[in-house]
């Protein structure tokens, strides 16, 4: 949930909202709440857009449903009808779904808008990815049953442990390897991941869902930002849950920020975040070499999968588990 405004009037926007058991965080927030600005789901994989499913399908939902959804592929989504299961033989399509009960379902890619901007009561959002090649590449390709039934096999390990500490690689090993970046055209569902700058009062969070690191690394050196001219931002959300191959070195080198969030439990089937790009993180995308980088975790992770504590001493990292953030605790506010 990302908040801004003046207190009293403040303007609440939902960015993805995890797996369908998620939701039960998220209605505890936005009971808070007397309504939501807006929603926006980065992609179509479940994992960022179950709990919004379980919003839609809630008979006594904490606010009205009369927010505007950004979504750039409603149409791939099975939802429910009447109830909170989600299965073929009953669902019907998001974008069906949203229609049905009066919501606006509007799209958000590169070149959508003017200079790829958005703003929603003075908080702005500036688009990097997807380019719309992604997504009529993701529409030819893919639909929302098989899309599903792949849901459905991945979900089947999701209750599995992390995994061991043990043979880490080294810190120069990692620094000295070749990059195993995913190439958009393989990985379609993950590319087709909005990515945006999130800007309010001098403050600015990057948002990267899954999106593919070389689109975004392209859109930023179009933007003239690169290793000699790095994007400052206060806080930067890691894509694909710290997934290795969803960070470059182009990437991290064209971005300045102390504040780094990856959204992960830990669980399987795949344990991110990688140890790869911790370490990424840490040679590429510190402001300095001599400064500290703090790294924030929405769940109590065992962090000894991949970086034990001596390490993280030594290399000047920061391993918080935080559930919230303010803009008011970014330095741009504290030099006011």
């Amino acid at each position: 949930m990302l908040s801004w405004g003046a207190a009293g009037d403040q303007k609440h926007l939902l960015i993805d909202s995890g797996i369908p058991g998620t939701y039960r965080f998220i209605k505890a927030d936005l009971q808070r709440l007397s309504k939501l600005d807006g929603v926006i789901i980065t992609h179509v994989d479940y994992d960022h857009l179950g709990g919004f499913l379980k919003l839609l399908a809630d008979q006594n939902p904490p606010v009205p449903k009369s927010f505007p959804v950004y979504m750039n592929t409603p149409s791939l989504v099975l939802t429910p009808q009447d109830d909170d299961k989600v299965d073929l033989e009953h669902g019907i399509e998001l974008d069906k779904k949203l229609s049905d009960i009066d919501i606006v379902c509007k799209p958000l890619y590169k070149g959508m808008t003017l200079n790829n901007l958005l703003t929603i009561d003075e908080l702005q959002i500036k688009v990097l990815s997807p380019p719309k090649k992604v997504i009529d590449e993701l529409l030819g390709k893919w639909t929302a049953e098989n899309l599903y039934k792949q849901y459905q096999k991945e979900s089947q390990d999701s209750d599995k442990v992390g995994k061991p500490s043990d043979d880490l690689i080294s810190y120069e090993d990692v620094i000295k390897a070749d990059e195993t970046v995913h190439q958009w055209e393989a990985d379609l569902i993950n590319s087709s991941s909005m990515a945006f700058i999130a800007s309010y009062a001098g403050c600015a969070i990057l948002f990267l869902g899954d999106a593919n690191p070389v689109l975004i690394a392209e859109e930023l050196g179009r933007l003239g930002f690169d290793s000699s001219n790095r994007l400052k931002v206060d806080m930067v959300k890691v894509s694909h849950h710290g997934c290795k191959h969803n960070s470059s070195i182009a990437l991290f080198s064209a971005i300045e920020c102390e504040n780094y969030l990856i959204s992960s439990n830990g669980a399987g089937p795949y344990y991110h975040p990688d140890r790869e790009t911790v370490i990424r993180l840490a040679e590429y995308a510190r402001p300095s070499k001599g400064s500290f980088l703090n790294i924030y975790f929405n769940y109590p992770l065992d962090t000894s999968n991949f970086i034990t504590n001596k390490e993280a001493a030594a290399w000047k990292i920061n391993l918080v588990h935080k559930n919230s953030f303010n803009f008011y605790d970014c330095k741009c506010f504290q030099k006011k």
